[in-house]
């Protein structure tokens, strides 16, 4: 590594993933989170349990957390405490709706304000990056988020997308700082508009490729890497995996994981699947940017949990990532219509309301 970029990750949750391999890659990189979770944080540090390419077995990385980033240091830090132009990089790894919190949308406004490049990791793409594959502005699909008017304020130049294929979770409601990786595939970064920021993502995914750990006196490659792609519409190649695993774990009177979503009836995955597949290239995505079902369904056999969207859901939330609404809308748009993401819809419109509480 002969740059070390400084990097601000917007989310203490799956945020520690992209945090822990940007660390051990020797960048100065402080994590974002609620004054709870800093708290905590600060106190115990993280850790990442991912594993080894060499072998695929569990890796334990922890780290130390400290008041002040610097390379190969992880920090933490609270929305009201961060000066965006103390850094060269912002990534967003909250889920959608935690943007409309009001300390949030400040902090938005303040990123803007520095004029930083920002990489999404969310499975709902930032509308400013939508700006982007659609050549104007978002207006006629931003009703599928929790507050389109968090994003007004950046730049879309300033904005990229990064396909958010690795799966992990908290597996320790009292222990923040730990994430399994249950998925370990890659980051792949869909291109900034300027060079000079383009360069930045070329950078981590070259240092995040040379990452080892030492474990049990053996040195392994963790793994999940970043890789830099030339495509806008490399992200969207998540979609189809959105619609038709993570959306359909909703059951009662359990969420079902990911895996019975896709297998339980997988003639009917394949074809919801390979539908929005027919979306997304007819949004402009060549075959090259996008996943096969069978090499997508083989992956999913191992997603033995529910999605974060289920989980939430099954737990009472009323405010959750609506990638079923945007992909409904551009769907509306092209003059495409499916049976499977109608009732979809339709589902989690219904769970929503039933989780909302009557006004007195």
């Amino acid at each position: 590594m002969t740059t070390t970029i400084r990097i601000l990750i917007l989310g203490a949750s799956y945020g520690i993933l992209p945090a822990t391999k940007l660390s051990l890659a020797g960048h100065a990189v402080t994590l974002l989170g609620k004054a709870e979770e800093v708290a905590q944080l600060a106190q115990s540090g993280t850790e990442l349990l991912i594993p080894a390419k060499e072998d695929g077995r569990q890796l334990s990385i922890k780290l130390s957390v400290h008041d002040q980033p610097s390379a190969g240091v992880l920090a933490v830090t609270t929305p009201e405490q961060v000066r965006p132009a103390d850094y060269d990089l912002i990534v967003l790894a909250m889920q959608e709706p935690q943007y409309k919190a009001a300390e949030i949308r400040d902090l938005l406004a303040r990123i803007s304000e520095a004029h930083r490049p920002c990489l999404s990791i969310m499975n709902m793409p930032p509308l400013p990056f939508l700006s982007r594959i659609l050549n104007s502005n978002a207006d006629q699909v931003s009703y599928a988020y929790s507050s389109s008017a968090s994003w007004q304020e950046l730049d879309p130049a300033l904005v990229t997308l990064a396909s958010p294929d690795p799966q992990a979770v908290r597996t320790d409601p009292s222990n923040p700082g730990l994430l399994k990786v249950t998925l370990a595939t890659n980051f792949k970064l869909a291109p900034f508009a300027s060079h000079t920021h383009q360069e930045l993502l070329q950078i981590i995914s070259e240092d995040v490729d040379q990452v080892t750990f030492e474990q049990n006196g053996q040195t392994y490659h963790p793994r999940v890497r970043f890789v830099a792609r030339t495509s806008l519409f490399t992200p969207l190649a998540k979609w189809p995996m959105l619609i038709a695993g993570n959306c359909r774990c909703i059951a009662d009177p359990q969420p079902r994981s990911i895996s019975n979503a896709v297998w339980d009836d997988v003639t009917e995955t394949k074809d919801l699947y390979n539908w929005v597949y027919k979306l997304v290239s007819a949004l402009g995505a060549a075959e090259a940017d996008l996943v096969p079902f069978a090499k997508y369904a083989e992956a999913a056999k191992g997603l033995i949990l529910p999605s974060s969207l289920a989980r939430g859901l099954h737990n009472g939330a009323t405010a959750v990532e609506r990638i079923d609404r945007l992909v409904w809308s551009f769907a509306q748009n092209h003059h495409m219509q499916n049976p499977q993401l109608d009732q979809i819809v339709k589902t989690i419109d219904s769970k929503i309301q039933l989780n909302t509480p009557v006004s007195a």
